[in-house]
C-alpha cells in the first residue's frame, strides 16, 4: 500500500506544478440525446450517481454504465436482472438453490454486497437477502434510466455499497407527459404483463405522474428449461438419477415462475412542484427456485435425518409436490425532497423518507413439517441534509449528514403465517423480540479542477452504527485529460459492509462486542479515448483486497471468513451512427490470493485446500455484445449476446468436495458442466408513428440448437448441477394517447 501511495503522490506533484493552459468550458443544449454523438454525450454535465457534485460523463471518476429508457425499451428484457446482464460489463446473473437469482459484479455474486436504489433511496433488505426487490418484474416502463456504478460506492452511499451500486431513476411529470399503455406476452417462458402510466403538467413547475404495472409470470416447463445433475444417485422415491442427463424423474418447479404463482405488482406516484418532490412506491414480487439435488439424494440415503424418505415418499408423489421453495416480498416507500436555493452558488437538499419491507422465504422445518414460511419485516425512517457549494470555477464542495432508524421484528403486514422471525438461529420462536438500530453518517466531497487537464475528486464518509465502531470510507480520484481525445483516471477507494442485521444482533446478544465490518480496498486505473465523434473505447484494471464476511457452511453462522485478493481487466467499445448503435465489452477477473483461518470451511474458492487458483462463484472471462440497426424511422433490428467462457473454479471446488469425501459431488467425466454458456437475444421493432410501437423478441435463441448453450450453474453448495434458461419468444405493444 505504501508503494501505491508514493506513486500516486508523484503523479499529483507533477500535475500541480506543470504549466496550466486556460480553462475551457462548453455547455451543450441536449434537447434530444438520442440524436447526439458519443462525443457530445460524454461532455454533457450530469448529476452523476457516482458523485455528490456535478460533472460530465467524461470526467466521472468512477466506472459507470447508464442505461437509457430507449435502451430499456429496445432490449426486450423481461426483468431488471436480464436488462443489467445485457448492458453492464463484468456483471453476471447466477442461480441459487436457497434464494432467488443472485446478481454479481467483479467476482462477487451476492445480493447483500451491493446497493439497489430508486431515485437515490436505498431499497435493500438489511435483515437478510440484500437487494431482493425490484429485480424480477417484466414491467420496466416506469424507469427513465439506470446508473450502475461498477465498483465500491460506500463513500457516497455508506455501508453495503461494496461491489456495485444500481440506481433506478423513475419517470416523472417532467420527463413524461400523456398516457401510455404497454402490454407484453411471453410464450414457452410464459408470462403476461400490463402497464399504464400517465404524466400531467399543471404548469411549468408543477406536475403529477402515475404508474401501475401487474404481471402473471408462469415461467417455463422443465422440458424447455431442464435440470442437469453432475452425480448419479437414487432419490427417495427409488428413481435412479443419471449424471449428465436431463432430470426427468419427477416434476420440478417452472423456471422463473412467480412466488406462490401470485401476480406481481408495481405502483408509483410522484408529485413535483418547483424544487419540491414527493413520491411513493409499492412493489410486491418474488420468484420460485429449485432446491439442491442433495435434498433428494441424501434424503434417500438417510444422511440428512430431517429429510425422512419414509414419510416424504409416502405423502408426496414428487419433490415439487412436497415443497415449492421460493422467496417473496412486498415493499412500500415514501420520500419527500426539497432543494433550497440560497444563491446561484449554494443550495441545500433536504430528504425525509419512510420504508417498510416485508420478506418471506419458503423453507423446510426439519423437525416437524416439510414446509413453512420464514418471515421478517423491517421498517426505516431516513433523513438527509446535503449542501452543495460552487466556490469557484475550480472548486465544488458537497457536505452533509444522514440519520437512519430501523425497527426489526414487527408483525408481517401481508403474508399469511407471518410469525416474525428476527433470530434466524431460532426460527421457531413464536414471540421474537423487536429491536432497533441507528446509523448516523457524515459525508464530504471536494471536486478540484487543479489544471484544465487535471481534476481531483476526494472525500469520503463516516458511518456510526449502534453495534459497530466508526466505519470510514474514503475516496480519492484523479482525472487527467492530456488531449481532447484521451482521458486517464486513477482511483483509490475503501468501502465497508455490515453483515446482515440478524447476525449483528446475534453476535451482540452472545458476546456483547461490536462487530467488525467487511472492508474492501480498491486500486483502479482507467484509460478512455474518444477516437472519433462516433467511436469511443475504454480499458481499465482494478485490484481488490477484501476482508471477507460470509456464510460459514460448517458453523451455519455469518462471520469473517477470509482475506481475498483479486484483480481484473475490463475493456469497452461503443460505436454510434445514425443507423447503427453498437457496444461491446470483455472482462477478466482473477483470484490472486485467498487466506483463511485453519479449520474454516468456505466455498468461495478451493485454492486454500490445494485445488486450483480461481474463484468458484465466477466465470473468469465474460464477453458482451449489444447492437441495434435502424432500417428507417419505422423498422429496427436489435440483438445482444452474452458469453460466459467457463468457470474453472467451480470445477476445482467440486473436485475437492468429491475427493475429500464431504459429498459425492460429481461423477468422472462431468467437466462439461463448467464450460462456456451463451445467451443470444434478438428483437424486431415496428413503430409506424409516435404513438404505436410493436415488438417481437427472441430470448436465449441458441437453446433451440442445444439447451446446454443456455446453462446456468448453481454457483452454491457443491457446484454440481445446472439448469438451462428456456429459449423463448415474447411480443409487446405500447400505445401513447
Amino acid at each position: 500500500m505504501v508503494i501505491y501511495s508514493k506513486q500516486y503522490c508523484l503523479v499529483l506533484f507533477l500535475c500541480i506544478f506543470l504549466y496550466d493552459p486556460v480553462l475551457a468550458q462548453s455547455d451543450i443544449d441536449a434537447d434530444d440525446l438520442a440524436d447526439f454523438s458519443i462525443e457530445e454525450l460524454m461532455n454533457i454535465e450530469i448529476e452523476s450517481s457516482a458523485l455528490l457534485t456535478a460533472t460530465t460523463r467524461r470526467m466521472n471518476p468512477s466506472p459507470m454504465t447508464t442505461i437509457t429508457r430507449e435502451e430499456i425499451a429496445t432490449s426486450g428484457a423481461r426483468s431488471l436482472n436480464e436488462l443489467l446482464e445485457i448492458y453492464v460489463p463484468n456483471l453476471q446473473i447466477l442461480r441459487h438453490h436457497w434464494q432467488s437469482r443472485h446478481m454479481g459484479m467483479r467476482g462477487q455474486p451476492t445480493d447483500t454486497k451491493y446497493m439497489l436504489l430508486v431515485n437515490g433511496r436505498i431499497m435493500n433488505n438489511r435483515t437478510q437477502g440484500g437487494a431482493a426487490s425490484e429485480r424480477d418484474f417484466p414491467m420496466l416502463s416506469d424507469i427513465h434510466h439506470i446508473d450502475v456504478i461498477r465498483g465500491p460506492g460506500s463513500a457516497i452511499y455508506g455501508t453495503g455499497a461494496l461491489y456495485m451500486v444500481v440506481n433506478i431513476i423513475t419517470e416523472n411529470a417532467d420527463t413524461f407527459q400523456g398516457t401510455e399503455v404497454l402490454t407484453r406476452v411471453g410464450a414457452i417462458e410464459e408470462f403476461y404483463s400490463f402497464e399504464v402510466k400517465h404524466g400531467h403538467k399543471f404548469n411549468d413547475d408543477q406536475g403529477l405522474y402515475l404508474y401501475f404495472g401487474i404481471d402473471k409470470y408462469l415461467g417455463s416447463d422443465d422440458s424447455d428449461s431442464p435440470l442437469v445433475v453432475g452425480n448419479t444417485y437414487t432419490d427417495m422415491w427409488g428413481k435412479e438419477i443419471t449424471a449428465g442427463e436431463e432430470y426427468d424423474a419427477h416434476a420440478i418447479n417452472r423456471d422463473g415462475a412467480a412466488y406462490r404463482d401470485l401476480p406481481r405488482l408495481k405502483t408509483h406516484i410522484e408529485y413535483t412542484s418547483g424544487n419540491f418532490d414527493l413520491w411513493a412506491r409499492y412493489t410486491k414480487g418474488g420468484e420460485q427456485y429449485f432446491f439442491s439435488q442433495k435434498n433428494m439424494a441424501y434424503g434417500a440415503g438417510g444422511t440428512w435425518g430431517w429429510l425422512n424418505p419414509s414419510w416424504a415418499s409416502s405423502m408426496f408423489d414428487t419433490f415439487s409436490d412436497m415443497f415449492q421453495p421460493g422467496m417473496g416480498y412486498q415493499q412500500f416507500t415514501i420520500q419527500a425532497k426539497y432543494n433550497q436555493v440560497i444563491n446561484d452558488d449554494f443550495d441545500i437538499d433536504y430528504v425525509v423518507s419512510y420504508d417498510t419491507f416485508d420478506f418471506e422465504r419458503s423453507r423446510y422445518d426439519w423437525e416437524n413439517i416439510p414446509y413453512y414460511p420464514e418471515n421478517h419485516r423491517e421498517d426505516e425512517i431516513f433523513s438527509r441534509i446535503l449542501a452543495k457549494w460552487d466556490l469557484s470555477d475550480k472548486h465544488l464542495l458537497a457536505f452533509g449528514g444522514e440519520w437512519s432508524h430501523e425497527w426489526f421484528g414487527l408483525d408481517s403486514w401481508g403474508y399469511p403465517h407471518a410469525d416474525p422471525i428476527l433470530q434466524a438461529w431460532d426460527p421457531w420462536t413464536e414471540d421474537a423480540p423487536t429491536w432497533d438500530t441507528d446509523i448516523v453518517s457524515l459525508m464530504f466531497e471536494h471536486q478540484w479542477t487543479l489544471r484544465s487537464w487535471c481534476s481531483i475528486f476526494w472525500g469520503g464518509r463516516v458511518d456510526w452504527h449502534t453495534y459497530t465502531n466508526a466505519m470510514i470510507s474514503p475516496r480519492f480520484s484523479t482525472v487527467f485529460t492530456p488531449t481532447d481525445q484521451d482521458t486517464i483516471k486513477l482511483m483509490y477507494t475503501t468501502a465497508n459492509r455490515l453483515p446482515e442485521s440478524q447476525w449483528i444482533k446475534k453476535d451482540w446478544d452472545e458476546n456483547k462486542e461490536k462487530i467488525e465490518p467487511e472492508e474492501l480496498t480498491n486500486y483502479e486505473i482507467r484509460y478512455e479515448r474518444q477516437q472519433t465523434e462516433n467511436l469511443w473505447f475504454g480499458l481499465g484494471a482494478f485490484i481488490y483486497d477484501v476482508d471477507h464476511f460470509g456464510w460459514n457452511a460448517d458453523t451455519l453462522v455469518g462471520e469473517k471468513l477470509a482475506e481475498i485478493k483479486t484483480w481484473g481487466i475490463e475493456a469497452e467499445l461503443a460505436y454510434k451512427t445514425d443507423k447503427l448503435d453498437l457496444i461491446m465489452s470483455h472482462a477478466y477477473t482473477k483470484l490472486r490470493n485467498y487466506d483463511i483461518d485453519e479449520g474454516t470451511y468456505i466455498n468461495q474458492s478451493a485454492k486454500p485446500y490445494g485445488y486450483g487458483t480461481d474463484l468458484s462463484f465466477w466465470h473468469n472471462h465474460i464477453s458482451k455484445l449489444r447492437g441495434i440497426y435502424h432500417f428507417d424511422k419505422k423498422w429496427s433490428l436489435d440483438g445482444s449476446l452474452q458469453i460466459y467462457w467457463g468457470v474453472p473454479g467451480a470445477y476445482d471446488f467440486a473436485q475437492y468436495e468429491t475427493e475429500d469425501g464431504r459429498w459425492d459431488v460429481i461423477d468422472p467425466g462431468q467437466g462439461d458442466l463448467y464450460k462456456a454458456a451463451y445467451f443470444l437475444n434478438l428483437g424486431l421493432q415496428y413503430q409506424p408513428d409516435d404513438r404505436l410501437t410493436l415488438r417481437l423478441n427472441g430470448h436465449n435463441l441458441l437453446g433451440w440448437i442445444d439447451k446446454e448453450f443456455n446453462k446456468r450453474l448453481y454457483l452454491f453448495d457443491e457446484f454440481n448441477d445446472y439448469r438451462s434458461s428456456a429459449a423463448a419468444v415474447s411480443m409487446s405493444l405500447s400505445y401513447k394517447f
